[in-house]
């Protein structure tokens, strides 16, 4: 962090390394994680306390099968693949601005960077969130907005869905969770829940 100087910490996540062919699991890891030594012979509920509290941030989730976070920059390859099925060309030129404002909320790049006029090879590059922010809004005005198309195509969820995201993956352990993709339904009802909110 250039304010602070200190090294970002993550505080929780997870890496799944799979085989894109097969899908076979090569690897694992979710943090934070515990000693599973803890539960030989027994376990204290004092440390049984620490391992299932909020201060010490649920380290008996597995978040690799059952974390729901968003995706993050990763995702922007999905979005890349939505907007050419969406009919953007992939060398066209987008517009790499610092920031991107819709309503009354402005969404910026990484320390507020602009590339200027780049194509979407160069948006993953460079990861230009505002890239992507521009190519979603588009295409959700072009699906109709806040009052959907009937053949509204939807090609961030569909490809998401296409990509294998929000399916589960099959392994061999209890528990798995299939991730979130939400769709216009999902993001309207959970809008309703926590309009006061915002």
């Amino acid at each position: 962090d250039k304010i602070t100087g200190r090294k970002y910490e993550a505080d929780s996540g997870a890496v799944v390394v799979m085989e894109s062919k097969t899908g076979r699991i090569v690897s694992m890891a979710s943090q934070p994680d515990y000693d599973p030594n803890d539960w030989v012979g027994g376990i204290s509920g004092k440390q049984y306390a620490k391992l299932t509290s909020k201060k010490s941030n649920y380290p008996l989730l597995n978040r690799g099968i059952q974390g729901q976070a968003p995706a993050g920059s990763i995702f922007k390859v999905v979005s890349a693949s939505a907007a050419v099925r969406g009919g953007h060309a992939f060398n066209d030129l987008y517009e790499c601005s610092s920031s991107y404002s819709l309503g009354n909320q402005t969404f910026a790049n990484f320390e507020s960077q602009g590339h200027g006029p780049i194509t979407l090879g160069d948006a993953l590059k460079y990861s230009c969130n505002t890239v992507f922010y521009r190519l979603g809004h588009e295409e959700w005005v072009k699906d109709g907005g806040i009052k959907p198309k009937k053949d509204a195509k939807n090609w961030f969820y569909t490809t998401a869905r296409d990509f294998g995201l929000g399916a589960e993956t099959g392994i061999d352990l209890p528990n798995e969770v299939k991730g979130r993709i939400p769709d216009r339904q999902w993001k309207q009802d959970f809008w309703e829940a926590n309009k006061d909110a915002w």
